[in-house]
């Protein structure tokens, strides 16, 4: 089976790199590299222990992104929703408490961080940010904000997934080495 989704993936991609240079090609080779960075994660050691259900909230503004990480993450096994701000993340939190959140810092109608506070008060829940800035600045507001850790776009989907198994395990677990 990984083999098949692998084939199909790398066929995908030939096609889009065959695509003149836009934004549309850049979207969807933005949302092809999780998938095929998933199957290669799916061979490495990292699942959680089959008694532990993993379910992830992913929260970003950027559609694409939000569901190229939904898509990879359930090729690994999680249970995954997706939000693309605030309001919709508790919603969607209410109706499905997530095990692990990864958050974007910047969005429409919200901040990451307002909306990790939001979140910690329904539930124990692990938090990642998830966001393109590697400021100090930044880091330190998430750490202050109750993030367990803060990744940087793009993501390396093997230590995400590994990071989203560790905080399965203990949401209260901060390691802000990452």
């Amino acid at each position: 089976m990984l083999e098949l989704i692998q084939d199909n993936a790398l066929r995908m991609q030939r096609v889009i790199d065959a695509m003149p240079d836009s934004p549309q090609s850049h979207e969807l080779r933005n949302a092809l590299v999780p998938i095929l960075t998933a199957v290669q994660a799916m061979r490495e050691p990292t699942h959680a222990p089959p008694d532990v259900k993993i379910h992830v909230l992913v929260v970003d503004d950027n559609c694409a992104a939000a569901r190229a990480l939904q898509i990879a993450l359930r090729l690994l096994g999680c249970e995954v929703d997706i939000a693309h701000d605030a309001a919709e993340a508790i919603a969607v939190a209410e109706q499905h408490p997530p095990t692990v959140a990864l958050l974007d810092l910047e969005l429409a109608g919200g901040d990451g961080c307002e909306l990790a506070a939001r979140l910690r008060e329904r539930a124990p829940i692990g938090l990642i940010a998830i966001t393109g800035s590697s400021n100090d600045l930044d880091r330190e507001r998430t750490r202050e904000a109750g993030f367990a850790h803060h990744l940087v776009k793009p993501v390396d989907l093997a230590l995400l997934h590994r990071t989203i198994v560790s905080l399965a395990g203990d949401p209260a677990a901060p390691d802000h080495s990452t």
